[in-house]
């Protein structure tokens, strides 16, 4: 079994798969509904209560796709630990 940094290079290495979860699938996202979400709640007083966001139903649609589209990194994780899906 190799060891060292060099097994963190190629195409079955766990960290530029992990890299491009958080910058292709997640980052876009949590950017865009974070911000949307902070102002809303800045000025509404209620920091820990969406449910009277007006852009709840938009937020929610769009994280079923996200959902979606992370799914194709749910296959390669599970062929990355040998996992049969």
């Amino acid at each position: 079994m190799d060891v060292g940094p060099e097994v963190a290079d190629g195409p079955d290495a766990l960290g530029p798969l992990a890299i491009r979860i958080l910058n292709e699938g997640l980052r876009p996202f949590m950017v865009r509904w974070h911000t949307d979400l902070r102002a809303f709640e800045a000025q509404s007083n209620a920091p820990s209560d969406e449910s009277g966001w007006p852009r709840r139903a938009e937020f929610d649609a769009d994280l079923q796709r996200v959902q979606g589209e992370l799914a194709i990194y749910v296959e390669m994780l599970a062929k990355l630990a040998g996992v049969k899906s």
